[in-house]
């Protein structure tokens, strides 16, 4: 998994980040579709 090099992340690799917080347990089914609708609407 790469680590945050300061870089400006692009909007795969955020939506990579997002499942893989979410598979780990870390984010609620609600607050991942949340995220991604923001994502995709930006």
């Amino acid at each position: 998994m790469a680590h945050s090099t300061g870089a400006p992340k692009t909007d795969e690799e955020r939506i990579e980040d997002l499942k893989d917080r979410f598979v780990a347990g870390e984010l609620s089914k609600e607050e991942y579709e949340k995220r991604l609708e923001v994502l995709y609407n930006s």
